[in-house]
C-alpha cells in the first residue's frame, strides 16, 4: 500500500517541481551546456576520438540519455526537462524500494525519502538537465541488486553509475568490504569488477576525465586530499541529517577537537570554483553568505558543525563498521575518496545523503536497544 503512496507523492513532488522551476526560465549554471553536449552525443557518429574529447568533466552515459530523450521528443527546454523529470521518477522509485529494503520498516523508509526529499539539491536537479538524478538511479538499482544478492543486478547498474559520475566510486570499496566480510567472496569481486569500464575510459582520456579543453582549466593541480573538503563534508553531512540528535549524544564534547582542526583547515571555495568567479560551496552556503554575512560568524558555524559531525560520525561508523553495515561503510568511504575530488560542494553529498540517514537509523536503534538491555 505504501508503494502505491510512495508512486503517488512522487508524481504529485515532481510537477510541483517542474511548476515551480517551470519549463522555459533559465537558471545560471551548466543546463543550457549539457543539453549542447547531449544533442552533440545524439548527431553522432559516436566515435572513440569523441569520446575522448567531448567537453565535459563526467562521464558519458546521461549525456546519452538526454541525448536521445531530445532526437525522439525534441531538445526545448521543456521537454528535456520533462525527460529529467522522468530520470528522477525511476531514481525516487528505487530509492524507496532500496530504503525499504535497508530499514525492513515500510514507514521510516516513506519519511526518510519524504525527507530527502526536501532537500532543494533533489528538488531542483529531479527537473533541471543535469546528470545526477539519472546517476543517482543506477546507483539506488545497485544498492537494491546488493541488497538481493544479485551480483548482475549489483556490478550492471554500478558499473553504470561510474560511467555518469566518477566519484561514485566511493560504492565499490563499501560494497567489497561489506561482502567480502559476510563472505560472499563472488558479491565482493563482482563489485570490484564493476570500475572496469570507467577504467577504460580513463585509459582513454588518459586521465580522469575526457581530455578537452575544459580538462586543464578545472584540474590545475595534481591529485591530492583535499582536508578542507573533508572537514566540509562532515559539517554538511550533519547540517543535513543530524540536528535532531544533539540531545541523544553529548557533542559538546567535540567542540575543542573540532574547533582546533577547522582553524586549520576553514572551509574555502575550491581553487577552480574562484577561478570561475563562484565564491560560494552551494546553496546552503549561498543562504548563510546572506544569513551571516561576516566571514568570522559563518566560520563559527562550520565550525560548530564540523565538531558535532565529528562526534555524530565518531560515534556512528566505528561500531557500524565492524557490524559489516553497508551504509556506514559507504558513509566512511565517501569521506575517505570525495576529498580527492578538485571540486568542494554541497551537491556531491547527495548520493551518500540517503546511506548516511539509514546508517544513522541502524545506529540510533542499537543505541535504543543496549540503553534497554542495561536497564536492571
Amino acid at each position: 500500500m505504501l508503494r502505491l503512496a510512495w508512486a503517488a507523492w512522487c508524481l504529485i513532488y515532481l510537477v510541483l517541481c517542474y511548476a515551480t522551476l517551470g519549463g522555459t526560465h533559465t537558471y545560471p549554471g551548466d543546463e543550457l551546456r549539457f543539453i549542447e553536449t547531449s544533442t552533440a552525443f545524439a548527431r553522432g557518429p559516436l566515435t572513440l576520438e569523441f569520446l575522448r574529447t567531448y567537453p565535459e568533466m563526467s562521464g558519458p552515459l546521461p549525456f546519452l540519455y538526454f541525448g536521445w530523450w531530445g532526437l525522439l521528443f525534441g531538445t526545448d527546454l521543456a521537454t528535456m526537462r520533462t525527460g529529467a523529470a522522468v530520470a528522477a521518477f525511476a531514481a525516487l522509485l528505487l530509492l524507496h524500494e532500496w530504503l525499504r529494503s535497508a530499514l525492513a520498516a515500510e514507514r521510516a523508509a516513506f519519511a526518510i525519502g519524504v525527507y530527502l526529499c526536501l532537500n532543494p539539491y533533489v528538488a531542483a536537479m529531479s527537473v533541471m538537465v543535469y546528470t545526477d538524478m539519472f546517476s543517482l538511479a543506477l546507483m539506488y538499482a545497485a544498492l537494491l541488486g546488493a541488497a538481493r544478492g544479485s551480483m548482475v543486478g549489483m556490478a550492471l547498474p554500478l558499473a553504470a553509475a561510474l560511467l555518469c559520475r566518477q566519484y561514485l566510486v566511493f560504492l565499490t570499496p563499501a560494497l567489497f568490504i561489506h561482502h567480502w566480510q559476510a563472505g560472499r567472496r563472488g558479491m565482493a569481486w563482482a563489485a570490484a569488477a564493476s570500475v572496469l569500464p570507467l577504467a577504460l575510459l580513463a585509459w582513454l582520456w588518459r586521465g580522469l576525465a575526457p581530455d578537452s579543453g575544459m580538462r586543464p582549466v578545472y584540474l590545475t593541480e595534481h591529485l591530492r586530499y583535499q582536508t578542507t573538503s573533508l572537514v566540509g563534508y562532515v559539517a554538511m553531512l550533519f547540517v543535513y541529517l543530524a540536528p535532531a540528535l544533539l540531545w541523544r549524544w553529548r557533542l559538546w564534547l567535540g567542540w575543542p577537537v573540532g574547533a582546533v582542526i577547522y582553524a586549520l583547515f576553514p572551509l574555502r571555495p575550491s581553487a577552480p570554483a574562484l577561478q570561475h568567479g563562484v565564491t560560494t560551496m552551494g546553496l546552503f552556503d549561498r543562504a548563510l553568505h546572506v544569513a551571516l554575512p561576516a566571514l568570522w560568524m559563518r566560520d563559527l558555524f562550520y565550525g560548530a558543525a564540523f565538531a558535532a559531525g565529528l562526534m555524530v560520525w565518531g560515534k556512528l561508523i566505528p561500531g557500524a563498521v565492524k557490524r559489516r553495515e553497508l551504509a556506514a561503510l559507504a558513509v566512511f568511504s565517501f569521506l575517505a575518496v570525495m576529498p580527492f575530488s578538485y571540486l568542494y560542494w554541497e551537491k556531491y553529498l547527495l548520493p551518500v545523503l540517503p546511506l548516511a540517514a539509514v546508517a544513522l537509523v541502524r545506529a540510533l536503534h542499537v543505541a535504543d536497544a543496549d540503553a534497554l538491555a542495561q536497564r536492571p
